[in-house]
């Protein structure tokens, strides 16, 4: 999960309405405004690499290599539910990358799309899965890339969103190995920057039993390596005066509101593990 494509800057938009047949002839999408865009943009092999949730593609060559990857999501109804139905909401696509960026999976938020590179086995496709749906939904609920607030707010932004990110996977993968389904949490452990998360999370869990304690263990944790904040700092700063660049405003030096956070790791079922009183996002933004 690159630091460079995998958390979005805009709010997403729900499509006007198409019918049957014209969904099934274009495969018609939505942008980041609830506007047709052309896929084709993306990728010029859309139509096969992308598998559109209640459209019809016959000539998708990689429907199969998806829907496994949803159906091993599924094996946890409940976070399951909540994200992708989010993503159905917003018509959002799933893709196979199959370019040499150096990306193994990323949220275009222009194209309204989540990719996964070809080569990853399954469980790791996953993973990506989850943490990209996890964007989505942090972005459906305003935690964006804005020039409203000064570069050093976006930074923290982007810690924030990152930490809560991989404490939903460290959940969601501990949920599946309860149940049966080790494959996720054995794997997260083979994502070098990113295991003590994990272990974080595991460590938490055994002895206090209690997940919410456990998920903002792992948020914490994530503010621990020197990689992480070195590597999303420079690529929030990048986006951000980039964004300043391309519509020529005037950079502003405002703070993000007190209350900002309050909402920002509510889980998919309704409970907040409390993310915004720790002192990791509090002495951020003295």
């Amino acid at each position: 999960m690159s630091p460079v494509k995998n958390f979005c800057l805009c709010l997403l938009l729900l499509c006007m309405p198409l019918s049957h047949a014209e969904i099934d002839d274009d495969l018609s999408h939505c942008d980041v405004d609830g506007k047709q865009t052309d896929l084709s943009r993306w990728h010029y092999q859309f139509r096969e690499r992308c598998y559109f949730q209640n459209k019809h593609n016959p000539i998708n060559k990689n429907t199969l290599g998806i829907t496994n990857i949803l159906a091993e999501m599924r094996r946890e109804p409940l976070f399951s539910s909540y994200l992708l139905g989010k993503a159905n909401q917003l018509e959002s696509a799933f893709c196979i990358e199959d370019r040499a960026d150096g990306c193994r999976g990323y949220y275009d938020y222009n194209f309204n799309i989540i990719a996964v590179r070809s080569s990853l086995e399954l469980f790791t496709k996953v993973i990506i899965f989850i943490h990209e749906l996890r964007h989505l939904d942090q972005v459906s609920r305003g935690f964006v890339r804005t020039l409203d607030y000064d570069a050093k707010e976006m930074v923290r932004m982007t810690f924030a969103i990152e930490a809560d990110v991989n404490a939903v996977l460290a959940m969601y993968g501990w949920r599946l190995k309860e149940m049966g389904f080790p494959q996720v949490w054995k794997k997260l452990f083979d994502l070098p920057h990113y295991s003590d998360i994990y272990e974080a999370f595991r460590e938490e869990m055994e002895n206090s039993h209690n997940e919410l304690t456990a998920a903002r263990m792992a948020f914490i944790q994530w503010y621990q390596s020197d990689w992480r904040k070195t590597s999303y700092s420079r690529n929030s700063l990048s986006g951000y005066y980039d964004m300043l660049d391309d519509t020529k405003l005037i950079q502003r030096y405002d703070k993000l509101p007190t209350e900002y956070f309050d909402n920002l790791c509510i889980l998919p079922d309704g409970r907040n593990y409390g993310c915004h009183l720790t002192s990791e996002i509090r002495a951020q933004g003295k």
